[in-house]
């Protein structure tokens, strides 16, 4: 890894349908769950942000974040990330894998969370 780790997180896939036929992510600590990686060091560097939502006429609070882990993982759009530091819960918008051909570089993954 090419960043200094701040944290270890696990990185799961999969969902499952709950008790109002609704599709919801598995949490990490589901045997259901497709494990990634299970407690990998990561640098994480979050960001706060508050979008005024026309449907609920308020502000919500959503926090942004990047992580950047070693490469070589297929983590993809939709993904678990657990942050096992903070015990905060994210979901994957964007993995970036950048090529570089003189070194492998870090994979670039942009998380979401809304509280």
């Amino acid at each position: 890894m090419n960043v200094v780790a701040n944290t270890w997180v696990d990185i799961v896939r999969g969902t499952e349908v709950d008790e109002f036929a609704d599709e919801v992510d598995l949490d990490p600590d589901d045997p259901a769950a497709t494990r990634i990686c299970w407690n990998k060091p990561a640098a994480l560097t979050e960001i706060k942000q508050n979008p005024y939502s026309r449907a609920a006429g308020m502000d919500r609070v959503v926090r942004y974040a990047t992580l950047r882990i070693s490469a070589r993982l297929e983590i993809t759009r939709g993904c678990t990330v657990r942050d096992r530091k903070t015990g905060y819960i994210w979901i994957v918008d964007t993995p970036a894998n950048i090529h570089n051909p003189a070194i492998t570089p870090d994979t670039r993954v942009d998380l979401r969370r809304t509280i």
